[in-house]
């Protein structure tokens, strides 16, 4: 029996590439789903360290409706067609309720 190492099967500079890239950069391209009561599809983009989220609001069918941005400090519980409930920290780490109006694209 043979045992193959894959490390030897690489040329170097793609081993020195892998190396160099840490396994932490990887941002998987959906972070999250929701459904909203009025069967909108919420897609929240890959969670990119220091940036807001990004959300993406999909119809039934899987066609972009609109799109939304929020702080990181924002946990949405209650999506509708026209507004989504959430629960946004202030400055002071001190939950609040908040409400965010949907545009449409």
């Amino acid at each position: 029996m043979v045992i193959l190492n894959p490390d030897t099967l690489r040329p170097a500079a793609v081993r020195a590439a892998l190396d160099f890239w840490p396994d932490e950069i990887y941002f998987p391209p959906v972070a999250a789903v929701k459904r909203a009561r009025s069967g909108e599809i919420w897609l929240r983009r890959e969670d990119r360290p220091g940036r807001d989220q990004l959300w993406t609001i999909l119809n039934a069918t899987g066609n972009p409706l609109a799109r939304l941005r929020s702080p990181r400090t924002v946990v949405f519980h209650v999506l509708d067609r026209d507004h989504a409930w959430a629960v946004e920290a202030d400055e002071f780490n001190v939950p609040r309720v908040v409400r965010y109006g949907i545009g449409r694209d």
